[in-house]
């Protein structure tokens, strides 16, 4: 794996948990404050709006951006129709459709697979085309 991907993957997987400790940290203190006074001592670090205001709002987006590749992008289905003009005749017609189905990641058959299926059967195509990414499955992958 090149270099520059295993920068983006630590970050990537990085930053929420030093946002999310920011705020851990943050709320012990709130807590420290109020109930143990004597302790609490002087302003901390942790305490600064700057650090506080950018942590929470990162956390957010990036909560909200794991929700929408979680529950709205896995299970979007989407056909799109390209139309390329050829010269001569494709095995003897001039109209030749071809479906060309990607990027399953199956772990099960469902609602989803139901709608590709369904997509697939409607246009009625003289070649069907499967390529890549077919399970998601860590190790040795078993039977649906």
């Amino acid at each position: 794996m090149p270099l520059d991907s295993k920068i983006l993957i630590f970050l990537i997987l990085s930053t929420p948990l030093l946002a999310a400790l920011i705020l851990f940290l943050w709320l012990v203190r709130k807590i420290e404050k109020r109930y143990f006074p004597s302790r609490a001592g002087a302003g901390a670090w942790i305490e600064r709006r700057w650090i506080i205001g950018p942590a929470a709002l990162y956390l957010l987006l990036y909560g909200a951006c794991f929700l929408y590749g979680v529950f709205l992008e896995a299970h979007w289905v989407e056909g799109t129709h390209t139309e390329i003009r050829v010269k001569q005749p494709i095995l003897g017609k001039r109209r030749f459709r071809i479906v060309h189905l990607s990027d399953f990641h199956l772990e099960g058959f469902g609602g989803r697979e139901r709608r590709v299926l369904d997509l697939a059967r409607e246009a009625g195509p003289a070649l069907i085309l499967l390529t890549g990414d077919y399970r998601n499955a860590w190790g040795e992958a078993g039977p649906l």
